[in-house]
This record gives structure tokens, C-alpha cells and sequence, in this order.
């Protein structure tokens, strides 16, 4: 699916009708296979039992860990399955999968490239790898976007010359795709440029227009304790204490809920993602993403009234204060959802600006802080963090960030993957994951000195079903269609109903010879969930809808089955107008998935 420059990605605005109703539960080849509603399965799992049908799940989640091992800044090779100590909520697990990624090709334990000879056969190349830059406009001034683009422009080749795929991407309310998944520099430049030029309203100069005027407070009560202004009373006093506070207390409510709303934006964005195949780099383009926010406006505030008035109005501290203003929690889900798509963060940008530097030179005359600030957590620590914990870099406040492309290229092409069994069956809860290398004694330790290991740390096991919802809003999202099923969709014309929209119908056809059929005493069973997601012209998008689909083939009937195709037929009820349908099948008991893509002008208005 081609994205046009300022396609919406996600609008969750209501309004959208879309129901999906069964229409027709159609017959194969003359047998009666037990079509479900869009809600539950027919066939659940004492009727299973009774049918004589034991199965266990063949849907076994793998926990996929990229691991990066350098010395010195360089890549580690030749490590072996057992050289790592893998531990998952702290208890000891066997990795049943392992190769290592050297320039851009597998090597399975533990050959490169240049070692292939006709013995051993060609070489395999890796998964593709993605790079998409998320521009940030909430959380970066124009002058580091600026700085940032110019690094990045002159970085691309390099980012670039494994054939990389790049997407660029802009969030402000909003997330925007501003160009699609490419190889091509000139259109990824392009997209660049027009951002480069985007106009927003900067988190900094909000934080600095609040200091100043709480500085303009603490100018003025200084003034008058000191006889150079008017004089100063207790009821004067406590007033200017409060204004301030109250204008802190306003920052830090409106940052806030801009924060939640931007980490919001972010897992939406996230869940795309996982559809796309391969390891994805997100280079994200920020100064900042609060942890605590309004904390610098608070150590102001408290530097000059705390020890006065703090108590009196709750504020007996910052870190008292800023529990109310902590996403911390928030930033460690958007981790997690990162982990478990494979997502690691590239955070870039210039910083917090602190001391002098946040005034500027609009502020000359202003009394300055009289703490420190050592503590300026809401500048980057977000940043840090999702960096660290997806095992990512990060380049925040720094001026030569060339060697900081260098390492993400090479980060793309030289890695292990580890992988095991989850030991949860898709729970839905956040784990932890922590790993040890071999030490030159025989014992396993996190390493240390000069050796570094990066890795993601937590990972959400989410259950098939959600994996599933998370590939098909990749396809409706992001254009990314994979059919091993080989499914086909039929969509006919559309009949105006007397509200105004249009009843669809829709029929979705999987080949029988594509599925996994388990055998009882009578028949051949195959199990199909289907997934459905729309989106209207004006960005809305429905909800999942799930279909359970059980298929039973009489063993009489199952050779001529084996070339006809299983046939599900429903009716969606749109809006007039574009519309895009995604679609995603999965076979339950082979574990396999199709996703597909499918525009649609319902009525025959574009």
C-alpha cells in the first residue's frame, strides 16, 4: 500500500460504523463444516474431547532475543549456544534456537560468510532489518530537529548500503507516515526535508516560559526583602508562593497528560510494527521524554518557596510532588511492547537544556535557580531507558554523532538471536529477561570491563489471538501483506441501505490443501481464526473483529477437499467512500498466518 506524504496513520476518533455480521455459513464441496459466529467458536473444548479430537497446541510462542556482544566497541564472534545463561523472570531456560548474524548473513554456529565453501552451501542471508525515524515534534525544538536532519542526511548512505529499508515517520497529535518502507535515499530525503520545515509548539519553550515567570516571582519577593522594591509581607508573600504553584501545577498537568498521550500514540505505533518481518530500528528524533513531568519547574519552584511554604501547600518536596506526574510505569509498557516486536529505540537529540542555557537570552536580569538541578530526570530519562532496556544506543546532547550511526549500521549486521519457548503460553503479562555470558573460569556472570552486552530486558508474551490482531493492523496500517495460505478475498458491490451506508459482502476463501487437518474417528478437523480491521477515508479504524472458523472433512470426502477451498462469507456494513480492509488468517493448529491488504471504494466514490 502506498502512503501518500500526510496519510494519517491512526485516527481514534468514533463515528466508524462497522459491524460484521455472519451472513452466510456456506458448505465445502457439499459437507458441513461447523462455521462460527464472530465471537466464539462452536466446537469448544469438551465438544473437542467428545469428538475424540486430542490435540496439543502446536502454537508454541518463541521469545526471539537479539543479543549484541562487543569488545572495545566491537563485535564478539564465534560464541556458541553455550556460552550464554539465559534467565526469564529469574529462572533458567534452554534455548532451543541460536545463530549469529555477520555482515548482513546467518552463520549458524559458527561460520561467516567468507568461509562458505561448496561443502557447506551458500551462504543465508539474514532477515531484512528496518529503520524507521520517528520524528517526535511534541518533544524537539527546531534547532535540534534541524541538527538531527543534517547528521542524518549526511548518514544516509551508511545507514543505507545494506540495502536497509527506511521509513520516516512524524508524530505530533497523531502519528503520520511520511514515507513508506523504501531502499530509496532520494525519497527518504525528501520526506526529511518536508519535516525538517514542519512548525510546532516545543515542550522547551513551554518548560521555559513557566520558569521565567516563576523566576519573575522570586525576583520580585527579592526585591522587596532586600528594601530595593516594594516592601515585603507574609500575605504578599504567601500569595506570589501560590500563584507560582499553581502555575507549576498547571505545567505539570497539561505535560503530563501530553506525555500518557504521546506514550499512547507510541504503543498504537508499536503494534504496527510487529508485522513488519525482520529486526526494526527506531530511530527516534527527541530532546526529551519525561519520566516525571514538570520536574525541572518544580526544583524552581522549590529552590525558591519550599522551605517557606512547601509544607503548607503538599509540596514538601519534589519527589513528593511529582508522584502524581510519574509515567514511569507507562514508559516501562511501551518497552515492553517494544521487546515483544521486535523494536529496539535509537533515541536522538540534543537534550535537556539546563542552567543558563534554558533562559536564553530573552531571560538576562532574571535571578537565577539557587540549586543545583542535579537531578534533571525529565529530560531524557525516558529516552535512556527505552534505549537501554530494547537494547538500543543513544545519542542525547551529543555534537559529533557519527561514530552513533555507525554503530546502529552495524547493529543491524552483526547480532545473535537467541530464541526459547515461553515458558507462559502468551499470558499477556511483562516478564524479564537477564543474560550471562561465559566467563574464561567455567561460570556464567554478567560481563564486565571492556566486554558489552546489550539485549532487551522485558517482553510482553502475548497470546496468538493478539499476535494475530497486532500482524493484521500491520497490513492495514503499514501495507504489509504475507499470504503462505494463499487465502483469496472476494468483495462485492456494495447496496446503499436506508441509514446511508452500504452492506458488503465479503467472502474469504483458504485452500484446504494450505491447513493442518487432524483426524478423529470420522472426519479431518482444521481450526481457522480470522481476523477483520477497517479503516474509513477519514483515518478511523474499527476495532478487531474475530472469526473461529472449525472445519470438518469427512475421511470419505478429504482427497477431493484437498484441491477445493474452505469458504467463509459475511457482511460488513461501511461508510460510503476509500476504504481499506486488512484481513489475517491463521491456521490454528500449523501456527502459520496470512495477512493481506485490501483497498475498497464502497459505492463508487473514491
Amino acid at each position: 500500500m502506498n502512503h501518500s506524504p500526510n496519510a494519517p496513520f491512526r485516527n481514534l476518533s468514533p463515528g466508524l460504523s462497522n459491524r460484521l455480521t455472519a451472513l452466510v455459513a456456506t458448505a465445502l464441496l457439499g459437507y458441513s463444516p461447523a462455521f462460527a459466529d464472530n465471537i466464539s467458536s462452536p466446537l469448544d473444548d469438551e465438544e473437542t474431547r467428545r469428538h475424540g479430537i486430542f490435540i496439543d497446541s502446536l502454537d508454541v510462542s518463541l521469545v526471539n532475543v537479539e543479543v549484541f556482544v562487543t569488545r572495545n566497541g566491537e563485535p564478539v564472534p564465534d560464541l556458541t549456544r553455550d556460552d550464554f545463561r539465559v534467565f526469564d523472570d529469574g529462572q533458567p531456560v534452554d534455548l532451543t534456537h541460536l545463530y549469529r548474524v555477520d555482515g548482513g548473513y546467518r552463520a549458524d554456529e559458527p561460520k561467516l560468510p567468507q568461509d562458505v565453501t561448496s561443502d557447506t552451501g551458500p551462504a543465508i542471508p539474514a532477515e531484512p532489518s528496518s529503520i524507521i525515524v520517528l520524528v517526535d515534534h511534541s518533544f524537539i525544538s527546531p534547532m535540534s530537529r534541524k541538527l538531527v536532519f543534517d547528521n542524518l542526511s549526511t548518514s544516509l548512505d551508511t545507514l543505507m548500503r545494506d540495502g536497509t529499508r527506511v521509513m520516516v515517520v512524524s508524530k505530533t497529535r497523531q502519528v503520520e507516515i511520511a514515507q513508506g518502507s523504501t531502499t530509496d535515499r532520494n525519497d527518504v530525503q525528501a520526506a526529511l526535508d518536508r519535516l525538517a520545515i514542519t512548525a510546532t509548539g516545543t515542550y522547551a519553550s513551554e518548560v521555559r516560559r513557566t520558569v521565567q515567570s516563576i523566576e519573575q516571582s522570586a525576583v520580585a519577593i527579592q526585591g522587596r526583602q532586600t528594601g530595593r522594591g516594594p516592601s515585603a509581607t507574609t500575605e504578599t508573600a504567601e500569595s506570589d508562593a501560590r500563584l507560582a504553584y499553581q502555575e507549576a501545577q498547571s505545567h505539570s498537568q497539561a505535560m503530563f497528560a501530553d506525555v500518557r498521550a504521546s506514550l499512547g500514540l507510541l504503543r498504537d505505533f508499536l503494534a504496527s510494527l510487529a508485522g513488519l518481518p525482520g529486526r526494526k530500528a527506531v530511530l527516534y528524533v527527541a530532546d526529551r521524554l519525561p519520566a516525571r513531568s514538570g520536574e525541572l519547574v518544580w526544583q524552581v519552584w522549590h529552590a525558591k518557596y519550599g522551605r517557606d511554604w512547601g509544607s503548607q501547600f503538599g509540596a514538601s518536596s519534589v519527589d513528593a510532588v511529582l508522584r502524581d506526574f510519574d509515567s514511569t510505569a507507562e514508559i516501562r509498557e511501551l518497552i515492553a511492547d517494544a521487546n515483544t516486536n521486535r523494536v529496539a529505540f535509537y533515541p536522538i537529540g540534543a537534550g535537556a537544556d539546563a542552567g543558563p542555557d534554558l533562559f536564553g537570552a530573552e531571560s538576562r536580569g532574571l535571578a537565577r535557580p539557587t540549586s543545583n538541578f542535579t537531578r534533571l530526570s525529565e529530560s531524557d530519562d525516558g529516552l535512556r531507558w527505552l534505549a537501554r532496556d530494547t537494547g538500543g544506543r543513544v545519542a542525547i546532547g551529543r555534537g559529533d554523532v557519527s561514530d552513533f550511526f555507525d554503530q546502529l549500521s552495524q547493529d543491524l549486521t552483526h547480532y545473535y538471536s537467541l530464541a526459547y519457548p515461553s515458558p507462559h503460553r502468551g499470558d499477556g503479562q511483562t516478564h524479564t529477561i537477564e543474560i550471562h555470558l561465559r566467563q574464561p573460569d567455567g561460570s556464567f556472570a554478567p560481563p564486565a570491563g571492556d566486554l558489552e552486552i546489550r539485549y532487551l530486558a522485558e517482553y510482553r508474551d502475548k497470546s496468538a489471538d493478539q499476535q494475530m490482531a497486532d500482524r493484521t493492523f500491520a497490513a492495514l496500517v503499514l501495507g504489509v501483506a504475507d499470504n503462505p495460505l494463499e487465502v483469496r478475498v472476494k468483495i462485492g458491490d456494495g447496496k446503499r441501505q436506508s441509514d446511508g451506508h452500504y452492506s458488503v459482502p465479503l467472502e474469504i476463501q483458504v485452500p484446504v490443501a494450505n491447513l493442518v487437518m487432524i483426524p478423529d474417528a470420522t472426519s479431518h478437523w482444521a481450526k481457522v481464526t480470522i481476523q477483520l480491521i477497517v479503516r474509513d477515508q477519514a483515518g478511523r479504524v474499527s476495532d478487531p473483529q474475530r472469526i473461529r472458523l472449525p472445519i470438518e472433512i469427512p475421511h470419505a470426502g478429504l482427497l477431493q477437499a484437498l484441491s477445493e477451498s474452505a469458504v467463509y462469507a459475511t457482511e460488513l456494513t461501511l461508510r460510503g467512500g476509500a476504504q481499506t480492509l486488512a484481513i489475517g488468517v491463521h491456521d490454528d493448529h500449523s501456527a502459520t498466518a496470512s495477512t493481506i491488504n485490501l483497498p475498497v471504494d464502497v459505492g463508487g466514490r473514491g
